[in-house]
């Protein structure tokens, strides 16, 4: 597909299947330090359709707020995208997928959301190597700057932010139909 038309099918898709209002509870932290409750709203927002109790007790048990605040500041600052993600990722209970959902909140210019779906469409559209479904922990991390940079080079060639290249990869799915040719 040429860029203008990845354009089209990725706002198709967000306009068919993503709900843009699913964010607002992730806009007041953008550029904030992060403590306990701001990456404690991340992880119920990434993980609302798994076990968020579960991984929220998980994190809860093992950090204190000077803790969160250090290593999210670090996060935050570092240059390197893997680097921020494995410092934000030292946490308890926060793996590449709610790492890279802390970092995307922070600065949505800057970081997009690891998800299985959106990895399905960036292989249909062949930025990214065919692989299994899901992925390990280690795996995601070794992924994660292709991934990145597949995101961010959408974004630029489509003139799309990176939240509205997220929305329709995640709600795309691997389709590289527009939704009402399904």
């Amino acid at each position: 597909m040429d860029d203008s038309r990845v354009r089209e099918w990725l706002l198709a898709w967000r306009a068919a299947e993503y709900d843009p209002a699913d964010d607002d509870v992730l806009t007041p932290l953008r550029g904030v330090p992060f403590g306990i409750d701001e990456v404690l709203i991340v992880l119920r927002w990434k993980l609302s359709r798994l076990w968020p109790k579960k991984h929220e007790a998980m994190f809860r048990a093992g950090v204190d707020q000077a803790r969160v605040m250090v290593v999210s500041a670090r996060a935050f600052a570092a240059r390197n995208p893997t680097t921020a993600l494995a410092e934000i990722c030292s946490l308890p209970a926060v793996g590449p997928a709610v790492g890279s959902a802390v970092l995307m909140a922070h600065d949505p210019g800057r970081y997009t959301v690891m998800d299985v779906k959106a990895l399905a469409s960036l292989r249909a559209l062949d930025l990214l190597p065919e692989g299994p479904p899901t992925l390990s922990a280690k795996r995601w991390f070794e992924l994660w700057p292709d991934y990145l940079a597949s995101c961010r080079k959408l974004a630029t060639s489509t003139e799309l932010d990176l939240r509205e290249v997220d929305h329709g990869l995640w709600a795309a799915n691997g389709r590289t139909t527009l939704p009402d040719a399904r």
